[in-house]
């Protein structure tokens, strides 16, 4: 970029080698407009960066793509890897026919796929979690087949946070009154601790520690923390034990099978 004085005008030239060996080059004026031939020299330099990085390879079919993609899921948990294979298969049913390549698929079919997910009236909770696992797919494959992101600068939609729902105390009693010997001590448990489901279900007894009264949990996104127990929960996991020989890995509550 110069300035050329005989012509009073603001002058951009470019000249970059294609990765076939040819040579892109020429000039564009710009009068005495210097902050437009700054910007258009800044373009110039983006689009040699990225000419000079392209890497030309054979096209890949997008199906083979998310085959790949769902073996790379399978470091994921057991619920992540079902949900997301779920909303990525919905989404690639979604595209049209003539999405067949990798290099077919835009940021335009991905909005495409969202917004009639809300024409629809589904929550923005379930967009975005159907939205997650699009971005996952296009992160793998813009990572391992050096291609443009089509999911990169779409953001989520805000949540409106659901409202609590606790049992009343005369609730809790009736379900109390209303269990079986087995499940009584599972529920005070679970009310003691406010472990969710899965949690409760996979405890096992390397996860308690007696001396201190705590329990330390892996949870939702692998997040581990470790919650205080009272005399109720204490007690319930001794009178499960009673004295018997367990493994670390045991699971604490089993079922009657």
């Amino acid at each position: 970029m110069y300035y050329d004085k005989k012509g009073k005008r603001w002058k951009v030239c470019w000249k970059v080698t294609l990765p076939d060996g040819t040579i892109d080059s020429g000039s564009k004026t710009f009068g005495r407009d210097k902050q437009t031939a700054k910007k258009f020299k800044e373009h110039c330099e983006k689009k040699a960066i990225q000419l000079k990085r392209a890497v030309f390879v054979n096209p890949i079919y997008l199906s083979d793509a998310v085959e790949e993609w769902e073996s790379y899921c399978l470091r994921h948990t057991a619920q992540t890897r079902w949900l997301y294979t779920r909303e990525v298969e919905k989404f690639i049913g979604f595209l049209p026919d003539s999405v067949a390549y990798i290099s077919d698929l835009s940021k335009f079919h991905i909005n495409n796929f969202l917004n009639d997910m809300m024409n629809r009236g589904l929550a923005n909770k379930t967009v975005n979690n159907t939205l997650c696992a699009v971005k996952s797919l296009c992160s793998y494959i813009s990572e391992n087949y050096n291609t443009p992101n089509p999911a990169e600068g779409i953001n989520k939609l805000k949540e409106v946070p659901a409202d609590p729902n606790f049992w009343t105390k005369d609730e809790y009693d009736e379900i109390i009154k209303n269990s079986s010997d087995r499940t009584r001590s599972w529920i005070r448990f679970i009310a003691c601790t406010g472990l969710r489901a899965s949690e409760f279900c996979g405890l096992q007894w390397k996860n308690c520690d007696f001396k201190n009264k705590t329990i330390t949990i892996v949870g939702k996104g692998r997040k581990k923390r470790t919650i205080g127990l009272n005399d109720i929960a204490v007690e319930i996991l001794k009178y499960i034990k009673d004295g018997k020989a367990v493994k670390s890995e045991d699971i604490i509550f089993l079922g009657s099978k």
